[in-house]
C-alpha cells in the first residue's frame, strides 16, 4: 500500500513538474518579449498556456502600429513604418506559433491574417482567412474583423485578384451574421468597402 502510494506521489509530482516547465509563468525561458518589452501581456492566465501566451504576444504586436511612438521623446508621434513592419513581422512569428500550438483558435488564424496583410502577404493572408472562416463561420465579432481585411483584400480600386467562389460565400456568411447581429457594423463595411455588396450578391450560403 505504502510502495503504490508512493507511486502515485511520484506521478503526481511529474505530472506537475512537466506542466510547470511548459507554462511561461513559471519556466522563464520560455518568457518572450512582447510590445512592452518584458514579457508582460494582457491577460495573466495566459500566462499558464503556451497557445494563448502566443496568441497574446502576436495580438500584441499586431495592433501596437496604432499606438504611439516607442520612443519617449516623441510621445505626440506615430511609430514609424520600419517600426509597424518590425510589429508586423514579430505578430506573424508568434501568431504562427500560437496557430501550431492552438489550431482551433479562430481569432489567432484571423490575427495571423491581418498580420500577414500588414506584410504585403495577400496569399498568406487569405489562406489564414480560410481557417478562421472554416473554424467559425458564424462568430460576429470574427465577422465583423474578417469583413474589414477582406474589404482591402479585395478592393478592385488597389488591384487584388478576385476572391473565389468559396470565400465569396464565406464574404456573405460574415455579411449575414452582421446583419443578424451587429447591423451597424455591417452598415460601416458597406460604406467603407461597397465592392462587397458586388462580390456576394451571387453567393450562394450552405
Amino acid at each position: 500500500m505504502r510502495f503504490l502510494m508512493l507511486m502515485l506521489l511520484l506521478f503526481a509530482g511529474a505530472s506537475i513538474w512537466q506542466t510547470l516547465h511548459r507554462t511561461p509563468a513559471f519556466n522563464p525561458q520560455l518568457i518572450a518579449d512582447t510590445v512592452i518589452g518584458d514579457g508582460r501581456i494582457l491577460e495573466g492566465t495566459a500566462m499558464y498556456d503556451p497557445g494563448a501566451y502566443a496568441f497574446q504576444r502576436g495580438y500584441g504586436f499586431l495592433i501596437a502600429d496604432s499606438l504611439i511612438s516607442p520612443d519617449p521623446q516623441e510621445s505626440d508621434q506615430a511609430a514609424s513604418i520600419a517600426r509597424a513592419a518590425d510589429r508586423a513581422r514579430l505578430a506573424v512569428e508568434a501568431l504562427e506559433l500560437a496557430v501550431s500550438l492552438d489550431p482551433g483558435n479562430a481569432h489567432a488564424w484571423a490575427s495571423l491574417a491581418w498580420a500577414h496583410a500588414r506584410l504585403g502577404n495577400d496569399l498568406e493572408a487569405m489562406e489564414a482567412l480560410h481557417v478562421s472562416w472554416e473554424i467559425a463561420p458564424h462568430n460576429m465579432a470574427l465577422a465583423d474583423t474578417r469583413l474589414n481585411l477582406v474589404g482591402v483584400l479585395t478592393d478592385p480600386e488597389i488591384g487584388f485578384a478576385e476572391p473565389t467562389e468559396a470565400e465569396r460565400v464565406s464574404m456573405a456568411r460574415d455579411m449575414e451574421v452582421l446583419s443578424l447581429f451587429d447591423r451597424p457594423a455591417l452598415s460601416k463595411h458597406m460604406e467603407t468597402s461597397p465592392h462587397l455588396a458586388a462580390l456576394t450578391k451571387d453567393a450562394a450560403l450552405k
